[in-house]
């Protein structure tokens, strides 16, 4: 349930009362209004996704999966070691436009002793099913090559003291630090050129390691681009909606899931419920849905102080009574236990066609409502999917300005 808060709204500026005005001219003005609607337009909504977010959902994946016996050729240095070898996780992180970086972390292990850190670093290329939207990012065995074992000096230093540790207590005497840490090097060598390449089958596996699927917003995606910043994968979505939006703000790194829709695509999105009998478009003079209404109504945004425009015309040739006239305000919005609140402000009615429609303020509770609404409602189905779970998501914050409807999710 969506509830409003609708302020109360003052005539400011001129009407523009067009005496002259006949039913070819409104019938002009609806037609001009279906032309503003067609022209050409870029990125409708952007979907930004923390890389951490992503991590989550793999990482939840890969729990169960068993570490791998490794024997060590190390009978130079009088040791017979079996050790184990696992995946610790799968971290999403930035690459080129197009795709996702991958970086999966290996440790060598002596028992529950950590005494090796390796990474696999890769790209993978998210795939877009077009049936029930979603971004589906996959990581298989076969994506991942070969290792880079840590040799900061910390891990160096680790590495040598539990080889230390390890030698016979005769050969432990004569280890000096320069020694064991040359042996250190070695076995980090060893363990990238012979000992990966020799478990990475069983350690990986040939099957998907790990999937995160991303249901996207319900519209009619025309065009999904995918690119990514420091710690967020960011979807560019153009739809095929009659919508006209300027460009969208630059992509940043986001804390939460965000989902931001230019204000035109939002209005769009209204407008094409309105023709598939989704939400009301024709009114009754008193601005209740009536199908047989002699109101016909569309909503518009054009960026600026008061960005959302109730559209009305009325045409009845017949009677002689044709008219319209363009509805502005402002609009702020919040979300309380998860309801959607809107506050309707600073309204202006303008571009009036035939007689001055004062009435016309009766439109703004169900036309913001249907807009906000359903943009709200777009946004909530954006969810995750894991091992054939679903992850719903809400909204936890919604935020409007000049350009753009902004929803935060958790």
């Amino acid at each position: 349930m969506v509830r409003f808060v609708v302020c109360a709204l003052v005539l400011m500026g001129p009407l523009w009362l067009g005496c002259g005005s006949t039913c070819a001219d409104i019938a002009a003005d609806r037609a001009a209004f279906a032309r503003h609607e067609g022209r050409p337009h870029g990125v409708d909504a952007r979907l930004s996704v923390p890389f951490a977010v992503m991590d989550a959902t793999l990482a939840r994946q890969l729990v169960a999966r068993p570490p791998v016996e490794v024997k060590l050729p190390l009978a130079q240095l009088g040791l017979e070691l079996t050790l184990s070898a696992r995946l610790d996780g799968v971290h999403l992180q930035p690459a080129p436009d197009g795709q996702v970086g991958v970086l999966a972390q290996v440790g060598l292990y002596d028992g529950d002793t950590r005494i090796i850190d390796a990474t696999i670093a890769t790209r993978v290329t998210p795939i877009f099913r077009e049936t029930n939207p979603a971004l589906i990012v996959s990581v298989r065995g076969s994506d991942l090559g070969a290792v880079t074992p840590s040799t900061t000096p910390a891990s160096r230093a680790r590495l040598a003291r539990w080889l230390r540790e390890k030698l016979p207590r005769v050969a432990r005497a004569f280890a000096t630090d320069e020694l064991t840490g040359t042996a250190a090097d070695a076995l980090l060598q060893l363990f990238a050129e012979r000992v990966w390449p020799a478990v990475k089958g069983p350690v990986l596996g040939t099957k998907t390691l790990a999937s995160t699927e991303l249901g996207l917003p319900d519209v009619p995606i025309a065009q999904l681009s995918v690119r990514s910043s420091a710690t967020t994968l960011h979807l560019d979505l153009q739809t095929a909606l009659p919508a006209a939006p300027e460009a969208l703000p630059d992509a940043r790194d986001e804390p939460r899931l965000t989902l931001v829709l230019a204000g035109p695509t939002a209005a769009a999105l209204v407008n094409e419920g309105m023709a598939r009998g989704l939400v009301p478009s024709r009114f009754t003079s008193a601005g209740k849905p009536a199908p047989d209404g002699a109101y016909e109504a569309r909503l518009g945004w054009e960026s600026g102080a008061r960005p959302l425009r109730v559209h009305l015309w009325q045409s009845d040739a017949k009677r002689g009574k044709c008219q319209s006239a363009v509805v502005s305000g402002a609009l702020a919005a919040r979300v309380e236990r998860d309801e959607l609140v809107v506050d309707v402000h600073d309204g202006v009615i303008g571009s009036v066609r035939g007689d001055a429609m004062t009435e016309a303020f009766a439109w703004l509770d169900a036309l913001w409502r249907d807009a906000l609404e359903l943009a709200f409602r777009v946004a909530s189905v954006v969810s995750f999917e894991a091992e054939g779970q679903a992850v719903e998501l809400r909204v936890h914050d919604v935020a409007v300005d000049r350009a753009t409807v902004r929803f935060e999710l958790d």
